[in-house]
């Protein structure tokens, strides 16, 4: 092959992963943020540890049978994983159900304030809300962890 060829692949790979990558941020973040919100934080661990079983079988299962016809059928495996994982994806976001949220509290509507104060109440705010708890930094961690593993 020459060089032109090689770059060109090279190229075109990089741009459909960075596209790749753009268009799966929404499904991920519904995914990885919907367990603080509809698993109870005492069987946060169990969750995450029986999740992590499953993922390994699955990835024995595929490596088990259909690893081998990777040279030969990519395109088939292609479409049978992208037709699983919008099952689950679906199936997940369907059955799932959200707790019910006390309303939320009364904003005041100081007329008078200034655009740099209300950002400010706001920021702090939300990293008082983000950051308080002991549940968000170790949710926080443990992804960390996951992602770089």
């Amino acid at each position: 092959m020459s060089p032109g060829v090689i770059g060109l692949a090279q190229t075109v790979t990089v741009v459909l992963f960075i596209l790749f990558k753009l268009l799966d941020l929404f499904p991920q973040s519904v995914y990885y943020y919907l367990w603080p919100d509809v698993i109870p934080p005492e069987l946060m661990g169990t969750f995450d540890a029986l999740f992590r079983v499953f993922f390994a079988g699955g990835s024995l299962l595929f490596n088990w049978y259909l690893i081998g016809l990777a040279k030969t059928h990519p395109e088939e495996i292609y479409r049978l994983e992208a037709r699983l994982y919008l099952v689950a994806f679906l199936v997940m976001v369907w059955r799932m159900k959200e707790p019910e949220y006390p309303p939320p509290p009364v904003v005041s509507t100081d007329a008078n304030r200034s655009f740099v104060g209300h950002v400010t109440d706001v920021t702090t705010g939300y990293f008082c809300d983000c950051f308080s708890h002991p549940i968000y930094w170790k949710y926080v961690f443990t992804m960390a962890l996951f992602q770089y593993a």
